[in-house]
């Protein structure tokens, strides 16, 4: 079904359609002049999904925004809880885009009020996993057998110990390493997800690897890279879900924060826009907590 913006007051997927182009349109134009686009094309996939689940909802149909109310938000949360089975914080994140479009439809003066603003709806900051220590090292020092696992070992050590995400360390050439202020090399890029530049001092694991390579880390994509990490985790005894996302999650919490890097020091390693972001990963290990606190044994 294809939906076509008008002049006229737009329905909901009018508005949305509407919404989404404007955000392709930011892209296309980034492209053009070659800078960094202001949202990732993630941002767009994930509100084409979420309109895609309110043309579910609606069995293929629109509805006027003049008719929206809350029993229509209550039924779509109600409908993405039992019929999709989705997670809370999954519905949310629906919720959240519908939310933008209904305020995107508010500034054009298409509507006047927002008719969900009573609804309650939370988003909950879910566990975020992170490797030990000890789990590091188990990984860092094991012998693995092919030299496919060793490559995969050696990029996911990478994401451990710059904080960098997936896509970004897929677009690294070595125009991003450059000598930082204090004379050493540092990783310097700009945030696939947000744009923001980030100023990485290259830790000493990650020097070495890239040294290994030539500065040309080994590529595989995303689907892959998570299949062959579950076969290092296999390898290694390690029961936690081995993710390219916990390699981020890691440097974070284990490698920064339980080793007394500032929090807002963490927030611009990691490249995020708000230091709100970053208290997700805020969480303190128990070695931490108990070195912060021997003074008082």
């Amino acid at each position: 079904m294809d939906y076509h913006p008008c002049q006229h007051i737009p329905t909901l997927l009018v508005a949305y359609v509407h919404h989404i182009r404007h955000l392709e349109g930011f892209v296309i134009c980034s492209n053009d002049l070659g800078s960094s686009p202001d949202f990732a094309h993630n941002t767009i996939r994930g509100y084409k999904s979420s309109m895609h689940s309110l043309i579910r909802y609606m069995n293929g149909y629109d509805i006027e925004l003049s008719k929206l109310d809350y029993r229509f938000i209550e039924g779509y949360y109600t409908y993405q809880r039992t019929v999709e089975k989705l997670k809370p914080n999954s519905a949310y994140k629906n919720i959240k885009h519908l939310y933008r479009v209904i305020k995107i439809c508010m500034l054009n003066k298409w509507l006047t009020d927002n008719p969900f603003k009573d609804f309650p709806c939370k988003y909950k900051n879910p566990i975020r996993p992170y490797l030990t220590e000890t789990e590091i090292q188990l990984i860092n020092n094991h012998v693995f057998p092919t030299d496919k696992l060793i490559r995969v070992r050696d990029l996911f050590m990478v994401l451990v110990y710059t904080g960098l995400s997936y896509a970004d360390i897929s677009n690294l050439t070595t125009e991003n390493i450059e000598i930082g202020v204090n004379s050493k090399e540092w990783i310097i890029i700009n945030r696939h997800k947000t744009g923001e530049r980030s100023a990485i001092p290259l830790l000493p694991v990650a020097l070495e690897i890239f040294k290994k390579y030539g500065y040309k880390l080994p590529y595989y994509s995303n689907q892959k890279f998570n299949e062959y990490l579950k076969d290092i985790a296999k390898v290694c005894g390690i029961s936690k879900k081995l993710t390219t996302h916990i390699g981020r999650h890691t440097f974070a919490t284990t490698i920064c924060l339980s080793h007394g890097v500032p929090i807002e020091t963490v927030s611009k390693l990691l490249g995020h826009s708000s230091l709100v972001t970053t208290q997700i990963y805020a969480k303190v290990t128990d070695w931490k907590t108990a070195n912060d606190m021997s003074f008082l044994m």
